[in-house]
This record gives structure tokens, sequence and C-alpha cells, in this order.
């Protein structure tokens, strides 16, 4: 994983975290469910146990049903509390937009430890019995000042080679969701990329899609972290919350000199960053 010396440091850090709370108890990995996007942390974090012969067993995301106790899911059922770690994937599902605290503190009861890595935290997570990593060391640790910095999952997947060179000038990837700030309407070739698939999907095609074009415009995370990885000019534009920004600053701005923020939300009328 040939990644800048400070991400290497921080994701030692989890290793010896981790390693630390599970003391030879089975680990019980949960992604975050969610989109393509949430997908690339799925498949970083999955090579992240990998390369550091991390043994971990992956369950499904369910959403419990109340009342808790009467609807669990089976795996669920049988988990040894004492002898078991939970560890759920990184994402953005701790702000206004997306809450799963709830889930999480039910879940977290049937595991003698439980770990969250790096996320986007917008809310306050302090009943939350976990060890919290945020994926920046600015808003979210303010909001959780508890929680441990640590670059988003998707990093583990390295600097990328791509397979073709770049055929067309620019490719525009915005969100079409309630995340979306954009003003005025998306450019006629917009891919919101994203929504195509969900976490369950590997990275390949999503590379893929970014491949072709020399310059990337978008508001999504993983698009802006998967092309910063290819090598690409990217022009990355705030979304609904502080993310975006807090993960340019933190991993972003000083790795990789490709990537340029761009304060003000992308407007296909001025197209500011093309000029």
């Amino acid at each position: 994983m040939c990644l800048p010396e400070p991400m290497r440091h921080r994701f030692d850090n989890l290793e010896r975290t981790l390693r630390a709370e599970a003391q030879g108890k089975t680990i019980y990995y949960v992604a975050n469910f969610g989109n393509w996007g949430d997908g690339l942390i799925r498949s970083g974090t999955l090579k992240f146990f990998a390369e550091r012969g991390i043994g971990v067993i992956e369950r499904p995301y369910e959403y419990l049903k109340k009342p808790y106790w009467l609807k669990l899911p089976p795996w669920l059922r049988k988990v040894d509390k004492k002898n078991s770690v939970l560890v759920f994937g990184g994402g953005g599902a701790w702000c206004e937009f997306w809450d799963i605290s709830d889930d999480i503190r039910q879940m977290a009861k049937y595991f003698s430890a439980t770990i969250v890595l790096p996320s986007t935290l917008q809310v306050d997570c302090s009943d939350v019995p976990a060890i919290f990593f945020c994926r920046d060391d600015g808003p979210s640790q303010q909001a959780n000042p508890d929680a441990i910095f640590c670059d988003d999952m998707a990093f583990c997947l390295g600097p990328a080679t791509a397979a073709q060179e770049p055929v067309n000038k620019e490719g525009y990837f915005f969100r079409t969701d309630p995340e979306s700030v954009t003003t005025g309407e998306l450019p006629a070739h917009n891919r919101d990329v994203s929504e195509e698939a969900d976490h369950m999907c590997g990275p390949e095609q999503f590379f893929a899609a970014l491949e072709p074009y020399e310059v990337i415009q978008t508001d999504r995370l993983h698009v802006a972290i998967a092309s910063a990885l290819l090598g690409r000019e990217v022009h990355f534009y705030p979304g609904g919350y502080f993310k975006n920004y807090s993960v340019f600053c933190a991993s972003l701005k000083e790795n990789f000199p490709n990537v340029r923020f761009h304060e003000e939300a992308f407007s296909a009328r001025s197209r500011s960053c093309s000029n």
C-alpha cells in the first residue's frame, strides 16, 4: 500500500487499536451500507484486513427493528459476547442526512467492544459505546473529542494505474441525492456513478468510469478519492454539510496536489474552475 507516510502511520495506529481490543477474540466486520462509494470503503477495508493479516467474519448490515430484543438478525443472536468484537465500517452515516446511531448503540450491546472505522461524525456519538475513528481532524473531532483521526478506508486501495489514457477533457460526476447543493441544472453529461451500484460492489468498474477523463469535476467524496488515486486533475466541490471540505483538508490537500477544492457550490452556468 504505497501511501504517503502520515497516512501509513495513521493506519498503523488503527491496526494497533484493533488488535489491542480483539486480543484473540472473533472480529465481526459489518460494512456501512450505502452506494458504490461505500463499496470503495468496503473494498479498501477488506484490503486493509488482508494485507495486515487480520482475520474477520463479515456479516451484512441489517436495520434493527423495534423492539430490538424481538427481531434481531439470526447471526447477531449467536454472537458470543465475551469473545467477540464488532468492527463497523466507516462512512457518512453519522449525520443529519443518514444517522444510524441508534442501530449501532443497540448492536454494540452484543459485543465486548465496538470499533467504528473512519467516519464523518456530525452528530454527537458520546452515548454510543464504541471507539470511534473519524476521517477528519476538524469538525468531526470537535463534535466528538474522543474520536481518533484516521483517513478514509478507501485510501487503502492505494494509488491506481489506469487501464487507459484519458480520451476526454472533462467528466462530470455530481450527486443527485439530498446531499447535493449544486446550483442550476447539472451538466448534460453528468453521471452520478455512485448511485449505479451499492456497497457490496467492487471498485474496478468505478475506477473504469473515471479513467477516460483528464479532469474530474465532482461533489462526491469517493469520486474525488478515486480520481486522486488515479492521478487525475480533480475539481472538488462542497456537499450538504462539512464532509467534503473536512476530508479534503485532512487527507487530500497535502497528499494529493492534483485535487483542488472549490468552496462555492458547483454552478453549471459559470463552470468557473474550467476558466
